[in-house]
């Protein structure tokens, strides 16, 4: 959601800085459109930090305010401290939800590349999960959901290696496998240049796609 500006704008209905108000819309059911007002007074602990969705950019606080209607919308915050990639992105957003299981859906890893980057080329949103049986490496949380951002096919060191790009909504722990943020030796500067890859505990990584299609069993969100 955070990639997707013109999302974005779409639920953000209209508002009033001065006097603290905001005006949300989201789709009940993902159809029925419902607006839903807020102030802009967050839950802080005791140090005054955000006890919700914050940003690394000072004085951001479209996500908190966000994160704050989304959870009246839904019946409190206890209510969205979990759940489904597309469901949620439904309610924000519309479009046809889809879920596949990741080796059942697709018979090979090619199959998976090919119709995953067909989707994201057309505008789906998605990501990714696995099963809490699953056995997970390299830093990885089970049961739990990554945004996919990106999908890149590139030429490292005279052949052919097919990338994705994910990233954790906590805006931390990260992958620590193969071409991830600390996998210094799979790096080259071209490399870098050519997917402008940054390193930075933000919650984002890339990561083989050998290796996505072993580590998440779970595929879903939505398409337009």
């Amino acid at each position: 959601m955070a990639n997707a500006g013109r999302l974005i704008e779409k639920t953000f209905v209209s508002h009033d800085i001065a006097h603290g108000k905001y005006v949300f819309r989201f789709l009940r059911r993902g159809l029925h459109a419902e607006d839903v007002i807020i102030d802009d007074r967050l839950p802080v602990d005791v140090n005054g930090r955000l006890m919700c969705t914050s940003s690394k950019t000072k004085n951001e606080f479209w996500m908190p305010l966000l994160e704050k209607a989304y959870a009246k919308f839904r019946g409190g915050y206890d209510k969205i401290e979990g759940g489904q990639i597309r469901k949620s992105l439904h309610r924000l957003c519309g479009g046809k939800k889809f879920y596949f299981r990741t080796r059942e859906q697709w018979k090979n890893i090619d199959a998976a590349w090919k119709q995953l980057v067909d989707m994201h080329s057309k505008g789906a949103f998605f990501g990714c999960s696995s099963d809490d049986d699953e056995t997970s490496t390299n830093d990885l949380v089970t049961s739990h959901a990554y945004s996919v951002l990106k999908l890149a096919e590139i030429d490292v060191h005279g052949k052919k290696q097919k990338l994705i790009l994910l990233r954790n909504p906590w805006g931390t722990k990260e992958f620590s496998g193969r071409f991830s943020d600390s996998d210094v030796a799979s790096w080259t500067v071209d490399l870098i240049i050519n997917l402008d890859a940054k390193f930075s505990d933000d919650g984002s990584f890339w990561m083989t796609f050998e290796d996505f299609y072993s580590q998440f069993e779970r595929v879903n969100g939505i398409e337009f």
